[in-house]
C-alpha cells in the first residue's frame, strides 16, 4: 500500500511539471507572437520612412536643379552686360539708377580695369539672381530669399550675399519635411573655379540639407521621430 501511494504521488508531481511546462511554452509563444507583431510594425514604419525620405530627397534634387537653372540665367545676363551696355554708357533700364550711376562713374574712373569689372559682374550677378530666384515662389510658395538690402556695399563686403531657404513637406504626411539652405556663390569665384580646372564648380553652395518630422506627443513629452542632418562639411 505504501508503494502504491508513492507511485500515485509521483504521477501527480509529473502532471504538475507538465502543466507548468505547457504554461511556460504557451507564454513564450505568446511573447513570440507579440514580438513578431512589433517587428512587423517597426518594419512597416521603416519602410514608410524610407518612402517619404526618398520622395523628399527627389523633390530636393528638383529644387536644386531649378535654382541652378535660374542662376545660369542670371549669370548669362551679368556676363552679357558689358558687351551690350558699354556702348550705351551703362544706362540699362532694368537697373536701379544708383547702380547705373555707380557703374558709369566707376568704370570711367577705373578706366575699365579688370578688378572693377569683376566687382560689377559680382554685383550684377547677385542682382539678377535675386530677380530670377523670385520665380521660385510660383513653384515653391514657402521659399524664403534673403537678398542684400543695398547691392553696392553689401555685395562687395559679402561673398555670399544671397541665401535661399525652403522647407518641402510630404503631400500625404504633413509632418515630414526636408529643409534646404542654398548660398549663392559670387560670379568671379565660380569663374575662377572653372578656370582652375575644378569640374565640380557650382554657382551656389548647399549649406543646409535636413530631413525631419514635426514633434509629436508621447507620454506628454514632445519627441522627434525622424530627424537627420546631412553632413555638408
Amino acid at each position: 500500500m505504501q508503494t502504491k501511494r508513492f507511485i500515485g504521488q509521483g504521477n501527480g508531481f509529473i502532471t504538475i511539471i507538465i502543466i507548468l511546462m505547457l504554461v511556460v511554452l504557451a507564454y513564450m509563444g505568446f511573447l513570440s507572437v507579440l514580438s513578431g507583431q512589433d517587428n512587423i510594425k517597426l518594419s512597416n514604419t521603416m519602410l514608410d520612412w524610407n518612402v517619404k525620405f526618398y520622395y523628399l530627397d527627389g523633390r530636393g534634387a528638383e529644387f536644386i536643379a531649378h535654382v541652378d537653372k535660374l542662376l545660369l540665367n542670371a549669370q548669362t545676363r551679368a556676363a552679357g552686360y558689358f558687351e551690350s551696355e558699354a556702348q550705351h554708357r551703362f544706362t540699362h533700364p532694368d537697373l536701379p539708377v544708383y547702380i547705373q550711376t555707380f557703374i558709369r562713374e566707376g568704370y570711367s574712373a577705373a578706366q575699365g580695369s579688370e578688378a572693377f569689372v569683376n566687382q560689377i559682374l559680382d554685383m550684377l550677378f547677385f542682382l539678377y539672381a535675386d530677380r530670377e530666384l523670385e520665380r521660385l515662389i510660383d513653384f515653391y510658395p514657402g521659399v524664403i530669399i534673403t537678398a542684400p538690402r543695398e547691392y553696392i556695399n553689401d555685395v562687395f563686403s559679402n561673398a555670399h550675399a544671397l541665401i535661399c531657404d525652403i522647407t518641402l513637406t510630404h503631400p500625404e504626411s504633413l509632418d515630414f519635411h526636408l529643409s534646404i539652405t542654398v548660398s549663392v556663390n559670387s560670379y568671379t569665384a565660380f569663374r575662377q573655379d572653372l578656370q582652375s580646372g575644378n569640374t565640380a564648380a557650382t554657382r551656389f553652395r548647399i549649406t543646409g540639407w535636413r530631413w525631419w518630422q514635426s514633434p509629436v506627443v508621447v507620454d506628454s513629452a514632445p519627441t522627434r521621430l525622424w530627424d537627420r542632418m546631412l553632413n555638408l562639411q
